[in-house]
């Protein structure tokens, strides 16, 4: 038998590749990666089992898999935000999907859709859950991932997050981003980026981020995670309707302790004209010395996720 995980040729979000990370950790090998957006195109005519996670709502046009694909869906997410759920669960693929079922959920938005729609499913969370921290010795680096998103203008994020580490602390920031600017990059490239990242990631001492695959994977790691659950407003897409059930998960820090830093009318224009220079903000309240340690409450949803992995792996 051979074994597939998800890539993604054309993404610009590097937490994609993380999360087939760690779908690969948990096989016994990969023998091929299947293009995301082409997932619907034969890369072989052997049977692959596939482990599909994540987002597929790019080009739902291209779906379902290739009919030599046998996938295991799981953390799997479907989204309001651009019309795709439509396309993913049209009634005739409600069979499709009950033959390869229960189908494993990312968040309970999902969960409700699928059912909704007669589809058999759980809730399984994010298959990132599952990363293990191969490094055992920290250091003091205080990661600041994308700690605002970019619907915000970048003077508000320069404003907000030069202020949000106490100045005790500063030396110690470094801020990073999982949005690729390399679009070429092949795809082993990557890979390697995400790898880096999860080093990255497992070695901080605390990481401050508004990216769901930062925060998911730190919980895994063990490293202190914060996120900040601000901008995720927009004109065009409910960007909300991913975290239903996955906040609950970590440390939230809410978009209201950021001055005029709301979906509102006033404070766009406050936002637009800069009119929060006069502001101050309050460092975030953590403990920059001895972090607290994560909720542990995800761990029952990583050794389900396992298990359901290791299942796919010996069914014939």
């Amino acid at each position: 038998m051979k074994y597939g995980v998800i890539s993604y040729p054309g993404s610009i979000n590097m937490g994609d590749e993380v999360q087939s990370i760690a779908a690969m950790r948990l096989l016994p090998r990969v023998d091929y990666l299947v293009d995301r957006d082409n997932i619907h195109k034969k890369v072989t005519d052997e049977v692959i089992k596939l482990v599909c996670n994540g987002w597929f709502a790019e080009k739902p046009l291209n779906w379902p898999p290739a009919d030599n694909i046998l996938p295991l869906f799981i953390s799997m997410h479907v989204t309001r935000s651009n019309q795709s759920y439509k396309l993913l669960l049209r009634d005739n693929l409600t069979d499709y999907y009950n033959r390869f079922g229960p189908i494993g959920c990312r968040d309970l938005g999902t969960l409700k859709l699928l059912k909704k729609n007669g589809i058999e499913a759980w809730f399984s969370g994010d298959l990132t859950l599952t990363l293990e921290n191969r490094y055992s010795e920290r250091n003091n680096d205080i990661l600041l991932v994308d700690p605002l998103r970019y619907n915000y203008t970048r003077k508000y994020r320069d404003f907000v997050i030069n202020q949000i580490v106490p100045k005790k602390y500063r030396d110690a920031v470094k801020i990073i981003t999982q949005r690729r600017t390399n679009l070429n990059a092949s795809v082993q490239d990557r890979f390697i980026d995400a790898e880096n990242l999860i080093e990255l990631y497992s070695k901080a001492k605390v990481v401050i981020t508004s990216r769901i695959h930062c925060a998911l994977p730190c919980l895994a790691l063990g490293t202190p995670v914060y996120f900040i659950n601000a901008g995720y407003h927009s004109t065009y897409f409910n960007l909300n309707d991913r975290f239903e059930g996955l906040l609950e998960l970590f440390r939230v820090i809410e978009e209201n302790v950021l001055p005029f830093g709301s979906k509102s009318i006033k404070d766009f224009g406050a936002r637009f004209f800069n009119l929060y220079r006069g502001s101050k903000i309050k460092p975030l309240p953590i403990d920059w010395d001895n972090p607290d340690p994560n909720p542990f409450h995800f761990k029952d949803l990583a050794t389900i996720q396992r298990e359901r992995v290791k299942d796919f792996i010996n069914k014939t």
